[in-house]
């Protein structure tokens, strides 16, 4: 003999709270993707640009599992592959379309050169105040505001897109 009652109540129980499943890596790509191909936007934007979607219905996810951390935490993943990615994609696009890749120039050297740099940054404070003898700012309050770069990158790239600040060009008469 089956408990029904007993059944009842415990799928009533999930209904009442909808558990949210993480979202998958590859799901995650797959709405970066897509938010890119359609609607290029500040990635901060892409869970609020996925609830207005229909990709919550068609691709079965919970749209509260779209969110800013697990979007960043995926970007990067894909920034650690960046180099992997640019060369499959290049070596794909020289394979199906040739003559229109001979225009382009991959400088494996120059990108190595440059890649030396990436991840460093170099810091200058105009705060060197000193107080018997030591800094007034200590080197790890120096870097603080550093940290939240990415929210600050992010904040103006919305900014920019909301009033639709172009590129602004400046030069002198002299030249």
């Amino acid at each position: 003999m089956t408990d029904t009652a007993g059944e009842d109540k415990i799928t009533s129980f999930e209904a009442m709270f909808e558990v949210v499943k993480e979202l998958a890596a590859e799901q995650c790509r797959q709405i970066l993707t897509v938010n890119r191909c359609l609607d290029p936007l500040a990635k901060s934007r892409t869970p609020e640009w996925f609830r207005g979607t229909a990709l919550p219905w068609i691709m079965d996810v919970h749209p509260d599992s779209v969110n800013p951390s697990r979007i960043f935490r995926e970007l990067e993943v894909i920034e650690g592959h960046k180099d992997a990615i640019c060369g499959h994609l290049y070596r794909k696009l020289c394979l199906e379309n040739p003559e229109a890749m001979q225009s382009v120039v991959r400088d494996d050297k120059g990108l190595q050169k440059a890649g030396r740099l990436d991840g460093f940054w170099l810091l200058v404070t105009n705060h060197a105040e000193q107080e018997g003898g030591e800094d007034k700012l200590s080197p790890r309050d120096a870097i603080a505001p550093c940290r939240d770069k990415v929210v600050i990158e992010s904040a103006f790239r919305d900014i920019k897109s909301f009033i639709e600040v172009a590129p602004m060009y400046v030069w002198t008469a002299g030249g």
